[in-house]
């Protein structure tokens, strides 16, 4: 509910190319939502009062990627004072550090299996609702030409939706047995098919990268290779029954004519990149680089208004400059060089699942910002990050002990 509340428009799918709801949003940049605001009070309140529980028993403290994460956040705090807007990153860094609160301590006291329960439930919800929206907005036409499924979130947030819907289902199911299992593999296909009717690439390319690794890091090396064989051949057929054009189009998500820009997105990041040459060392402020101001310059050079640089690594060099994009490199690769190394000592389906969520994100990450944007997003890939990097290799997932 919290996560709706912050993230989800019910009828997004009715205004999303109105030019007068496009407009409010520009104005509403800088200005501040109840309900939103209530969202980030109770999600901090419940990160207290989980830090209160007892902690899960493979819950481990490692100095490193406690050092470079608390490096992230005073920087983002400092950047106040040389912020254009400090009033606008002084209410983003607030609600950053809430929902980072609540992120640590969830994942210090669910254990990884719980964790992956409610990824499941939570994006299962949202595409209810995205469908029961469509539905009844009228606006649920998956066999016109040119629709893109949008639900409450857009077609980029949906479709991260579905990837982590995807995702857990699967784990679930090899983690389950018997109608357990095959009632997850049945959600993990709606889940891909919704997927696709977003026609949203970035999260698109993000699960096909994450599935081929959660099939390695739960397989056997011969299975992994296997199946390799088996998609290269199944690719031929359809190139063989299809033609060449009509397949690529297939794997453009029947967006082929906006691939040599990725839908403008090249023009948007020389732009962006010509931004951060001006204050390469610590940015902009904290996401206080898109205010009102530059929403309208870079609409006026681009010819469409856009709300971000389309880019995690992009967004996060505007914020918070190299300084700040070299940490958060850092973080993402000590959570995935870890966990893969966890792995290969003791395998685990759950901890291969949450890799696995984390490449979907990094590799989502490189043409949309969805996942630091959005509150449900950025709270998932801060707490895989502080489950892959707070467990103990060896251990016995569920169990928790008291805090010393």
């Amino acid at each position: 509910l919290l996560f709706f509340l912050i993230d989800h428009n019910f009828t997004i799918s009715l205004t999303a190319g109105d030019a007068d709801f496009v407009l409010a949003n520009v104005a509403s940049i800088s200005g501040a939502s109840a309900k939103r605001q209530i969202a980030f009070v109770v999600l901090g309140i419940s990160g207290v009062l989980f830090l209160a529980m007892r902690r899960r028993l493979d819950y481990a403290v490692r100095h490193a990627p406690l050092v470079v994460a608390f490096l992230y956040v005073v920087l983002a705090w400092l950047s106040c004072f040389w912020a254009d807007n400090p009033r606008l990153v002084l209410k983003r860094v607030v609600s950053f550090s809430l929902l980072l609160l609540a992120a640590f301590a969830l994942s210090r006291s669910v254990p990884k299996s719980g964790f992956v329960s409610m990824l499941a439930a939570v994006s299962g919800v949202f595409l209810v609702l995205g469908i029961v929206a469509e539905r009844v907005l009228g606006t649920f036409t998956p066999l016109a030409e040119g629709y893109r499924f949008m639900g409450t979130r857009g077609p980029e947030g949906q479709g991260f939706n579905c990837g982590i819907l995807v995702l857990s289902s699967l784990a679930i199911a090899d983690s389950g047995r018997g109608f357990t299992r095959l009632v997850f593999r049945l959600i993990s296909v709606v889940g891909f098919l919704f997927l696709v009717l977003t026609r949203a690439r970035g999260p698109f390319a993000g699960l096909v990268v994450a599935l081929a690794a959660y099939h390695h890091l739960t397989r056997r090396r011969e299975s992994t290779v296997s199946l390799a064989f088996v998609g290269v051949l199944i690719a031929c057929f359809f190139v063989l029954l299809l033609g060449w054009s009509d397949f690529t189009s297939f794997m453009l998500m029947g967006r082929q004519e906006e691939a040599s820009t990725l839908t403008g997105r090249t023009p948007l990041w020389d732009e962006c990149l010509n931004s951060v040459a001006k204050r390469p060392l610590v940015g902009y402020g904290f996401s206080g680089f898109w205010t009102e101001s530059r929403v309208m310059e870079f609409a006026g050079s681009q010819g469409w208004i856009n709300f971000n640089a389309h880019s995690i690594y992009l967004d996060t060099a505007l914020s918070l400059g190299v300084v700040g994009l070299t940490l958060l490199l850092l973080m993402l690769f000590s959570a995935l060089r870890r966990g893969i190394r966890d792995v290969r000592d003791c395998p685990d389906t759950t901890r291969s699942l949450l890799i696995s969520v984390l490449l979907l994100i990094c590799v989502d990450g490189l043409v949309s910002t969805v996942p630091i944007e959005s509150a449900f997003s950025l709270f998932v890939l801060l707490a895989v990050v502080s489950y892959l990097c707070f467990s103990k290799p060896h251990s016995l997932d569920g169990s928790l002990v008291k805090p010393r």
